[in-house]
């Protein structure tokens, strides 16, 4: 694995569709030596469990 040298920050308000949507955007970039730090304004356990659910759809690493 290539070492992560960026990190995106990524603010999030709205359905969790478009959200997915901007992940797997970001799943098909061709640079893919960066994190991503993801930031929730409006949480809920429902955004929780679907965003831990799709860890393991994407390459890259996420934190909430």
């Amino acid at each position: 694995m290539a070492k992560i040298d960026t990190t995106v920050v990524l603010f999030y308000e709205g359905s969790f569709e478009i959200l997915n949507h901007v992940l797997h955007g970001y799943n098909n970039q061709n640079y893919r030596q960066f994190e991503l730090l993801l930031i929730v304004t409006d949480f809920s356990d429902k955004i929780l469990s679907e965003v831990e659910a799709n860890k393991k759809t994407f390459f890259f690493q996420y934190a909430l």
